[in-house]
């Protein structure tokens, strides 16, 4: 069994890793590495990159599953991943908007695809991320309210 790798004392703390997380991560690594080598088997010789990229993501799925998750919560998670990756920097716009409200009106149709489904709940997210931006709070008006109510709280003035 290999040692544990004391802790970096000149680490900052935010990058800290807890003790049940630590455990979890080298005993998912371990696990990986053993799906790897299973999923490889298959893997002829002279196989390309696309067949060991195959290879490697099944020896993830299969190890997620090892660590208790169940199907529908490991394809979760990785859309999840996925979504953020690729979602990210991506700016809000009335083109995504039509496009979201086209594929509600399909998911209430019944007729959205696997693929379609995806993009709703991304483009959802990125709506979403839009919606609750510091960018988009009323701040001007927020902060004209407040002076207002501090000036009425100044004056003795009540109603």
């Amino acid at each position: 069994m290999t040692p544990k790798k004391p802790p970096d004392p000149d680490a900052p703390r935010s990058r800290a890793i807890s003790g049940p997380a630590d455990d979890w991560i080298r005993q998912f690594v371990k696990h990986f590495e053993l799906n790897i080598v299973d999923c490889s088997r298959d893997v002829p010789p002279d196989a390309g990159v696309r067949e060991s990229m195959r290879a490697t993501a099944s020896a993830v799925f299969a190890t997620f599953l090892d660590s208790g998750m169940d199907k529908d919560a490991v394809l979760d998670l990785l859309e999840q991943v996925a979504f953020e990756s690729i979602s990210a920097g991506i700016a809000w716009s009335e083109t995504l908007n039509h496009r979201r409200f086209e594929l509600i009106d399909k998911e209430i149709e019944q007729s959205l695809t696997p693929a379609e489904r995806i993009e709703l709940v991304r483009l959802t997210g990125i709506m979403r991320n839009h919606v609750e931006s510091e960018l988009n709070l009323p701040i001007a008006g927020v902060q004209e309210l407040h002076r207002k109510l501090l000036q009425l709280g100044a004056s003795g003035e009540h109603d």
